[in-house]
């Protein structure tokens, strides 16, 4: 039992499923059925960025991440298996959304690709938006917010006032960002 529960935890198969939910939760209220794609992409992105972000973690030894990493490092064909399983999910579901959702999933993608990349040199700085003080928990929680509601919105194009899109999306800003304050102040430390 201890080692499934490594496997859900550890993998990021529970904060992908949590990412794949809030989605399905957006179609839900905006009353999208039968349309899996924004939530399917949501759950492979959430499981390949998470797990690319390890990378760092196994390399550097990332304290705040030990124990997860030691794992990913133990479980090494796990971890590879996984990021291109999710890197093939998300080349094909990327290609069903429309241009204007692409364009935003890119820039959402680039986003937390630089966040999860630590110490970039910069005109001879190392930098990282991560350590830039409370500005962690509103890059996390935005990112978050949109790309569990804005693929749907854009793509089935519902960006009218008779849509209730943007409380929506202030509402799971909102949601998100308390959890994430938490991960922000155990990282202070």
């Amino acid at each position: 039992m201890n080692r499934l529960l490594k496997i859900w935890v550890y993998s990021n198969l529970h904060i992908s499923l949590i990412a794949f939910l809030l989605s399905l939760e957006t179609n839900y209220m905006l009353g999208i059925e039968e349309d899996l794609k924004a939530p399917l992409l949501v759950f492979f992105s959430t499981l390949f960025i998470y797990n690319i972000g390890y990378y760092r973690s196994i390399l550097f030894g990332v304290k705040a991440q030990r124990s997860q990493a030691l794992w990913m490092s133990r479980n090494f064909t796990y971890w590879i298996f996984s990021i291109l399983i999710s890197l093939l999910a998300l080349l094909y579901l990327f290609s069903a959304f429309s241009n204007k959702a692409q364009f935003l999933i890119g820039i959402l993608s680039v986003i937390s690709f630089i966040y999860i990349i630590h110490g970039i040199t910069f005109f001879s700085k190392k930098i990282s938006i991560r350590n830039i003080p409370y500005t962690k928990t509103f890059i996390v929680s935005s990112v978050w917010a949109m790309i569990t509601t804005l693929p749907q919105i854009i793509d089935h194009d519902l960006f009218s006032y008779y849509h209730p899109w943007l409380p929506l999306l202030i509402e799971r800003f909102l949601f998100i960002f308390p959890i994430t304050l938490m991960f922000d102040i155990r990282d202070m430390d």
